[in-house]
């Protein structure tokens, strides 16, 4: 498959409903009456792993599961912040008076469900996806105005190996 081959799938997919990405639902903000403003909610995150590498990845299992324990772990528990500048809440008309600012502590108190999975073809991919792509290697051919050839390699340094980004901490 080559890259205008991807590039011409894509722009189909892009006509199809959204069906991942980011998707919020039951979002609230509360408010103490003290300066404090409460942010709730349930987030979902969906990536999807395009493998277009063009052997076996036995370390696509791997990179799903350690891609979705590092999101998870990041995004794990509340987030209290302080000095936050922004338009006053009204709690009883549940807006922001656009002409009044207000400094307030805000508690990000999300839940987050991470999605991490493998499509196996590029029409399962809609235009709001998150996507991971494993290819077989990262790099460039190209001649100057002088004539002297150029090779670059990317992440798997032109080894013609699966290129992977591995989380290491």
């Amino acid at each position: 498959m080559t890259l205008s081959n991807i590039g011409l799938q894509l722009k189909l997919v892009e006509q199809k409903p959204l069906s991942g990405g980011v998707i919020a639902r039951n979002l609230k903000i509360k408010d103490n009456g003290m300066g404090m403003l409460e942010l709730s909610g349930n987030i979902t995150i969906t990536i999807k792993v395009l493998n277009l590498c063009s052997t076996l990845t036995l370390a696509l299992p791997f990179l799903i599961t350690s891609t979705k324990q590092l999101i998870t772990s990041l995004l794990k528990g509340p987030v209290y912040s302080t000095g936050n500048n922004y338009y006053k809440y009204n709690s009883s008309k549940h807006s922001f008076d656009t002409k009044t600012f207000w400094t307030y502590s805000i508690l990000y108190n999300f839940t987050f469900n991470i999605d991490v999975f493998q499509v196996h073809n590029i029409n399962e991919i809609r235009g709001n996806d998150f996507v991971i792509a494993t290819v077989d290697d990262i790099s460039m051919h190209f001649k100057d105005t002088y004539g002297k050839v150029h090779e670059l390699a990317g992440v798997a340094f032109g080894s013609g190996t699966p290129a992977f980004v591995i989380y290491n901490y």
